[in-house]
């Protein structure tokens, strides 16, 4: 047991170098002010989220997100970042546990942990790593990773709890449920289903309160069609290139 657990304990001490006192950017200190004006218990209150200046058009969308970060910043003081640092350490071991996890249906124990840490710290990551805002990508990617792996091991009911939990922590979800193919391929259509449809409902609701209620912003352009998702598609290959180089 103590041998198995050297492995995690390594990878979380270099988690642990990595993220202790980096510092805090731009919009999170809105996030925090934000959060310090209202009290912690009206925070926790899902009847005074539409209120918060910052979360109640954003984060409606985006529920899990709010409760595993927003909340938060009500304890942080911008001239101490040791808290957030925590938190920060705690969130990305915990993804780099639930993507171990993913790797580990593919490749053997020494290269699952390699390829973990290189997932989450590749250099075009940083926002989602070292930004306490950024952190909910992150997150998201790991639920739904580990949404996979529990699907591929037969446990369904699992793996529909952490694709729903992964949908609604934030809209980074939905491209990921292209991860549903692999089972459709393999003729394993109970699967895919099982790890497909939260992000379905994920979307209808998304679709509900951004385009149908208008209760916050959408990320979905006015128009769309092939020429406009195609011209989304460059552009996402094209800042992928500028940010590596």
């Amino acid at each position: 047991m103590i041998k198995k657990s050297i492995p995690f304990l390594a990878f979380f001490l270099i988690i642990f170098y990595l993220l202790m006192n980096t510092p805090l950017i731009s919009d999170e200190f809105c996030w925090i002010a934000s959060a310090r004006n209202s009290s912690f218990k009206d925070l926790l209150n899902p009847k005074n989220l539409l209120r918060q200046n910052i979360a109640g058009s954003w984060f409606i969308i985006a529920p899990i997100e709010y409760y595993l970060l927003f909340i938060w910043c009500h304890f942080f003081n911008i001239y101490n970042v040791f808290i957030i640092s925590l938190i920060k350490v705690f969130y990305i071991s915990l993804s780099f546990y639930l993507i171990t996890k993913f790797f580990s249906t593919f490749l053997d124990k020494q290269n699952t942990f390699l390829a973990s840490l290189l997932f989450i710290f590749f250099p075009s990551h940083d926002a989602t790593v070292f930004s306490y805002m950024g952190i909910y990508s992150t997150l998201t990617i790991s639920f739904y990773l580990y949404s996979f792996y529990l699907a591929y091991n037969n446990k369904l009911i699992k793996a529909f709890s952490f694709a729903l939990i992964s949908s609604f922590t934030s809209y980074v979800s939905v491209p990921m449920s292209a991860l549903s193919l692999f089972f459709f391929l393999n003729k394993e259509s109970k699967k895919g289903l099982v790890i497909l449809i939260p992000n379905i409902i994920y979307s209808f609701y998304y679709i509900l309160l951004s385009r149908i209620m208008a209760v916050t912003k959408t990320q979905i352009p006015q128009v769309l069609n092939l020429h406009a998702i195609m011209k989304q598609f460059a552009l996402q290959i094209f800042t992928f290139i500028d940010s590596m180089l």
